[in-house]
């Protein structure tokens, strides 16, 4: 999926809409330093919380995170079924 999104960001067709943001975010974003310096401080960061031997950091700087971000994202699943089937099946209003 990564690579068709990078294979499309570079042909020489026109992207319109929400694929032309996206090509573009994702192009520019990974050409950035702050992106570069943003991704060895999380892979520091939770290098070092596997390796904590404290058990209420690692709950706290990982299953926290983990759990939060599950629960985002089923959230967000949940919400576009909700969406998907009220359009596919309008409520009645008479």
């Amino acid at each position: 999926m990564v690579i068709t999104v990078f294979r499309e960001s570079h042909s020489d067709a026109r992207a319109t809409g929400l694929a032309a943001v996206v090509g573009n975010s994702i192009e520019s974003s990974i050409r950035s330093p702050v992106f570069w310096l943003l991704a060895i401080l999380f892979f520091a960061m939770f290098f070092a919380t596997g390796r904590l031997s404290s058990t209420a950091f690692r709950v706290v700087l990982f299953w926290f995170p983990a759990i939060g971000i599950s629960m985002l994202g089923l959230a967000l699943l949940g919400w576009f079924a909700r969406v998907i089937s009220t359009i596919r099946h309008p409520p009645f209003h008479g």
